[in-house]
C-alpha cells in the first residue's frame, strides 16, 4: 500500500501492446469492474464521468485518442483492436461517446469534428466550421448535438445527426 492506495506490479511474459497490457494488468490485479487507465503526461478536459457512461453502454470495448491521427476502439477480453479510426489528418485531441455509446465523436488539430459508427468503425459525419485546431468536445444527453471548443476562442454547438436520420 502506498499513500493508502493498492499498488499491484505486473511484468508482461512478452510485449502486449497497449490494450494487450492493460488487459494483463487488470487481470493480475484481480480487477473485473470498470476501471480508466489514464497516460500520466497528458493533461485534458476529458469527460470521464461521461467517457465511463459511453463506456458501458457501448458494450465492452475501451476507446482511445492518439496522438498519430486515429482513435482506437480495444476489445478488452481479447485484448484486440477492433477498430483504428482513420480520418483525421493531424492529432486528435478528444473523443465522446454518443447515442449510449453507439457512435463516437472525435475532435483534431485538423479543425474537424468527426462522428463515427463505434460498431463499424466508419465515419458518418465530418463537421468543420473552427478556423483554429478543435481541442475539447462534449455531448449532449440526447446524443444528437455537440458543443466544441477551439483554439479560435469560440464555442460552437453542432447537430451531430448521421444525414439520412430523422432527428430528434
Amino acid at each position: 500500500r502506498c499513500a493508502g492506495v493498492r499498488l499491484v506490479y505486473a511484468t508482461e511474459p512478452e510485449p502486449l501492446d497497449t490494450a494487450g497490457g492493460i488487459a494483463f494488468a487488470a487481470r493480475h490485479a484481480g480487477i473485473s469492474e470498470t476501471f480508466l487507465a489514464v497516460n500520466g503526461d497528458v493533461l485534458t478536459d476529458l469527460d470521464y464521468a461521461g467517457l465511463v457512461k459511453g463506456h458501458i453502454g457501448s458494450g465492452a470495448p475501451i476507446t482511445v485518442a492518439t496522438y498519430d491521427r486515429t482513435v482506437k476502439i480495444w476489445d478488452l477480453t481479447t485484448g484486440q483492436e477492433a477498430h483504428n479510426l482513420n480520418g483525421h489528418i493531424l492529432m486528435v485531441f478528444g473523443v465522446a461517446f454518443l447515442d449510449g455509446g453507439r457512435r463516437l465523436a472525435s475532435v483534431s488539430a485538423d479543425k474537424t469534428l468527426k462522428i463515427w459508427d463505434a460498431t463499424t468503425g466508419e465515419v458518418v459525419l465530418t463537421l468543420r466550421g473552427h478556423n483554429r485546431e478543435i481541442t475539447g468536445l462534449a455531448g449532449c444527453p440526447d446524443g444528437r448535438r455537440l458543443a466544441s471548443v477551439s483554439q479560435d476562442r469560440t464555442v460552437k454547438f453542432w447537430d451531430a445527426t448521421p444525414p439520412g436520420e430523422a432527428q430528434a
